[in-house]
């Protein structure tokens, strides 16, 4: 794939990303689609405050994303033909589908287990940049892979790292904008404000296609 191209998929998969997690909190019972840390820490705060009717929503996203990923890294084992074109297609179906859910408990809780096998796709397969590990579900790893090429940079004098900085720093920005900007146009256009993050997984489909293609 060219290397522009994959830069900019890794990007604005990273703005969806944030985009998608700002959804899933606003309009599917403040859980998060990709990041189950986040989960576990709702999960925890309502079951010690006895909120015990909402905590399906956390259980159901957590069991989801860990069904998921065993089930992709069997696949990617297995070395699937077409396997990152299948996936993102998967992704923009299911995506499509939580847009379009209703409200209430049932609705809610399928659009979570859905945005689980999301979030698993997707750490799936966007986990090399340029060399380097990254993640655009979540910016913890990104951060302290951040903060280990500055130290590297600084240690060595090497510019090499510096590289990596731009990387993560791009992706954690990216992903707190995307966040922000799911929050502001859910304000404006409701749940629709999802239809941001099926334009990245489109355009991410687009271009692996093409890729495979070529």
């Amino acid at each position: 794939m060219d290397h522009r191209r994959k830069h900019w998929i890794f990007v604005l998969s990273a703005f969806g990303m944030g985009l998608f997690n700002s959804y899933s909190y606003v309009f599917r019972g403040q859980s998060f689609a990709t990041m189950e840390t986040g989960n576990m820490m709702m999960f925890s705060y309502y079951l010690i405050n006895g909120n015990y009717a909402v905590l399906y929503r956390y259980v159901i996203s957590i069991l989801s994303f860990t069904v998921s990923c065993i089930l992709l890294e069997v696949l990617r084992r297995k070395k699937v033909r077409n396997y990152h074109t299948a996936l993102l297609a998967v992704e923009l179906t299911l995506t499509s589908v939580i847009l379009f859910l209703p409200d209430g408990d049932l609705f809610t809780a399928l659009a979570n287990a859905m945005g689980g096998f999301v979030g698993a796709s997707h750490l799936q397969l966007f986990r090399t940049l340029d060399g380097y590990s990254v993640t655009t579900t979540m910016c913890t790893g990104n951060l302290r892979s951040l903060t280990n090429c500055i130290g590297d940079w600084i240690v060595n004098k090497d510019k090499k790292p510096l590289h990596g900085v731009r990387i993560y720093a791009t992706l954690i920005l990216t992903f707190i904008l995307g966040a922000l900007s799911g929050y502001y146009l859910g304000t404006v256009i409701g749940p629709y404000c999802l239809t941001v993050s099926l334009a990245t997984l489109l355009f991410a489909l687009i271009a692996t296609k093409e890729s495979d293609a070529t």
